[in-house]
This record gives structure tokens, sequence and C-alpha cells, in this order.
């Protein structure tokens, strides 16, 4: 009897620790994936501020051309009837509302997010072999060590 229990406390343990393994060697690869992705995001804000800036700059850039005087007018009212509805629609389509819609939904930044983000998802959740149940095995190990001790603690008792 007494050779039995100790075989079970030993089993328990080694349940124990192997399931709190898998648990941590879980959370460490999750907060790797998560602190990736992160930095992804963060270098995706930086592409879209560098978009944002190099779109005010080229609208004031064109803007300051098209407005500077000429012979005491401004370039823009020199221009034909169609190119100034060009001009109309550039400067609407160059602001900042509508810049910003842009630059958050189409620019290169939304597909650094979006590359990111299936990043993200792939190295979380693989659907290889390997790590298709994510933490569920650890857990598994964990409760069916608590189980097992909890038995042997049992049968220790009614052994005395």
């Amino acid at each position: 009897m007494v050779a039995t229990i100790a075989v079970l406390h030993t089993f328990a343990l080694i349940a124990q620790l192997g399931g709190g393994i898998v648990l941590v060697v879980e959370a460490i690869r999750t907060r790797h994936n998560i602190s990736t992705f992160q930095d992804a995001l963060v270098e995706a804000e930086g592409v879209r501020e560098e978009q944002r800036s190099a779109i005010s700059a080229d609208r004031e850039k064109t803007l300051g051309r098209l407005h500077a005087p000429v012979a005491g007018m401004p370039r823009s009212a020199m221009l034909p009837p169609g190119f100034q509805s060009l001009l109309a629609a550039y400067t609407q389509f160059t602001s900042p509302d509508t810049v910003e819609k842009l630059v958050s939904d189409h620019g290169p930044a939304a597909a650094i997010e979006r590359r990111a983000l299936l990043s993200f998802l792939d190295s979380q959740f693989p659907a290889t072999p390997r790590r298709l149940h994510g933490p569920w095995p650890g857990v598994f190990l964990l409760f069916a060590g608590i189980l097992v001790s909890y038995v042997t603690n049992m049968l220790s008792t009614l052994a005395l």
C-alpha cells in the first residue's frame, strides 16, 4: 500500500509540474505574440503619421503655388473653369478630414495593421497538430495532478 501511495504521489507531482510548465510556456509564447503585434501597430502608426505629414506638405506646396499672385492676380483665378473645378476637388480631397479617413483605411499603415493582425492570429492560434489545443493539455495535466493528489491523500489517510 505504501508503494502505491508513493507512486500516486509521484505521478501527481509530475502531472502538476508538467501542467504548470506547459501553461508557463504558453503564457510566454502569448506574451511574445502580443509584443510583436504591439510593435507592428506602433510601426503602422509611424507610417500613418509620415503619410499624413507628406500629404499635408504636398497640399500646402500645391495650394501655395496655385494661389501665388501673378501680375496681381492669383494663379488659380487664371485657370480655365474645368481646372478650377479640379482645384476645388483637390482641395476637398486633401482636406484634413478626408486625409484622415484615407490614411486610416487605405494607406500603407492599414496594410501593415492587417498583416500584423493575421500574423498574430496565425502565431497565437496555429492550425498545426503540435499546438492545436493551446493551453488545454497543461490545464488537463494540472487538474489531473490535483485529482490524483487528492485521491492519494485520501488513500494515505485510510491506510493509517
